[in-house]
């Protein structure tokens, strides 16, 4: 748990991190790496414009071939490879509607 939380959540994960029918909030998304090689910022477009962003609660439906999920945002399901799920930092949140 998150020191001085009134929450009793579970620390930050990766994405990579949770199971089926978990649900989650995002903290945010790490894309220093991808900056480095120039396409940072047209990950982030695209991070916001599927509504991947710091607050957005999400539900991971299914894990996906070679450690992906498929999360639910919304009324919108999206599979992520497993890449994209290492940069997605959640806060795992069980009452939280996806």
């Amino acid at each position: 748990m998150r020191a001085g939380s009134p929450n009793a959540y579970v620390d930050d994960v990766n994405l990579t991190e949770l199971p089926p029918r978990t649900r989650a909030v995002v903290t945010g998304i790490d894309l220093a790496a991808a900056a480095a090689r120039g396409a940072g910022s047209d990950l982030a477009l695209r991070y916001r414009e599927l509504g991947l962003r710091a607050g957005a609660a999400i539900e991971v439906t299914h894990v996906a071939a070679f450690g992906g999920r498929v999360i639910a945002l919304g009324a919108d399901r999206f599979a992520l490879d497993r890449t994209t799920c290492r940069r997605i930092q959640v806060e795992v949140r069980p009452g939280v509607p996806a």
